[in-house]
């Protein structure tokens, strides 16, 4: 059996209906944007003071735009309306995750010059301040990373979609 474990607000009925479809590297700025948003600060704070001119939304356009990581656009549904970006979902398997978490740390090295110590810097704030990577959740569960929908579009019932989208 799935389990899905949620904490969101009761899901309305959509005001404006929007259009789902999978993510493509093309959306990585606004993927980043999304999870920029969802996060509310986190990748602020795992990047702090790690290294001068490392941009958090740099850093998750770069990770959304690979096929090989947790943030990567595979993982993302997005929500348009009228053909604009409204928001979005990052959804992945228990099983992918532990898959792709590590794929993370190449990325910051390649691309943005971490160092060993950076990296385990990183790794050691991504547990303490991202708890479900410690928590036993049921094999066939489903994580969702990052769900937000952007201020334009908020209040219109996006959010319920996309998590109706995601439930089934």
């Amino acid at each position: 059996a799935t389990h899905i474990y949620l904490l969101v607000s009761p899901i309305s009925k959509p005001i404006m209906k929007s259009r789902l479809r999978p993510a493509t590297p093309t959306d990585s700025p606004k993927l980043a944007q999304i999870s920029m948003l969802a996060g509310g600060g986190t990748f602020e704070l795992l990047l702090k003071n790690m290294k001068n001119g490392v941009n958090p939304e740099q850093v998750l356009s770069k990770l959304s735009s690979r096929d090989n990581n947790e943030y990567s656009y595979k993982f993302f549904t997005v929500a348009e309306i009228d053909g604009e970006d409204a928001g979005g979902v990052n959804a992945i398997s228990k099983e992918d995750r532990y898959k792709y978490a590590a794929n993370i740390n190449p990325v910051m090295k390649s691309e943005f010059g971490f160092g060993i110590i950076q990296l385990i810097k990183f790794y050691i704030r991504a547990r303490h301040l991202k708890g479900m990577n410690v928590l036993n959740v049921p094999k066939n569960s489903l994580h969702v990373n990052d769900i937000a929908v952007l201020p334009d579009f908020q209040g219109k019932g996006i959010g319920g979609e996309l998590m109706q989208h995601v439930i089934r």
